[in-house]
């Protein structure tokens, strides 16, 4: 094999190797062609340098050339192949759809919705045999800001914005739950459920 053989060979493994970004077998030829002529190259390169006349030397920039050549196309290709790995990992397991999510708005039971203004709505489950229930918002800080009584056995409710002392909250994240109490005492607290975004998905072992 020549030394013009085997730069055209390269280019042109170059070439399919760069065309493949998202289908692991083609990756996997590309890789298989490179080695093959990455092992080719080195042995003419080891033969002509055995063989070369003392008086003529090689010129060795061309060898260097060419070497960094196939150097180019092994990063390209393992670039490729981790780029299939990546792809294939975002698409499995439901963490492509999860991702889909940020940004959205999803119902928590328990956690903190952002209060910008806008009322907050929450849901919740009232406990049997209550006969009152007492609404209670807390800031980021878990310190109590409002309280006012609902209904025992409504599912669903809405704070104003509107602190104790009548001025309107200000901005951040607030927690809300029910506190219920029957004819006999307190019977206990429950959590709701409120609107807040997505901000970010993670792997909690392979489940998004």
């Amino acid at each position: 094999m020549s030394e013009t053989s085997l730069v055209t060979s390269a280019a042109a493994t170059a070439s399919s190797a760069g065309a493949t970004t998202s289908n692991p077998s083609d990756t996997e030829s590309a890789a298989a062609a490179a080695s093959a002529d990455f092992e080719s190259f080195l042995t003419l390169l080891t033969a002509q340098l055995r063989n070369q006349d003392p008086l003529q030397p090689l010129d060795s920039t061309q060898f260097v050339e060419q070497l960094a050549t196939f150097s180019s196309l092994e990063q390209q290709i393992q670039t490729n192949t981790r780029l299939d790995d990546l792809i294939s990992s975002l698409g499995g397991d439901g963490f492509g759809d999860a991702v889909a999510w940020i940004g959205k708005d999803v119902s928590v039971l328990g956690a903190s919705a952002p209060f910008d203004g806008a009322p907050i709505e929450f849901d919740v489950e009232p406990i049997a045999d209550a006969s009152s229930a007492e609404v209670r918002v807390f800031n980021e800080g878990g310190s109590v800001v409002r309280t006012f009584p609902i209904s025992a056995s409504v599912v669903s409710g809405r704070w104003d914005g509107t602190l104790e002392d009548g001025s309107t909250a200000p901005a951040g994240a607030y927690r809300i739950d029910v506190a219920y109490d029957g004819d006999d005492g307190a019977l206990g607290v429950q959590e709701t459920a409120v609107y807040t975004p997505v901000r970010e998905v993670r792997l909690d072992g392979d489940a998004p």
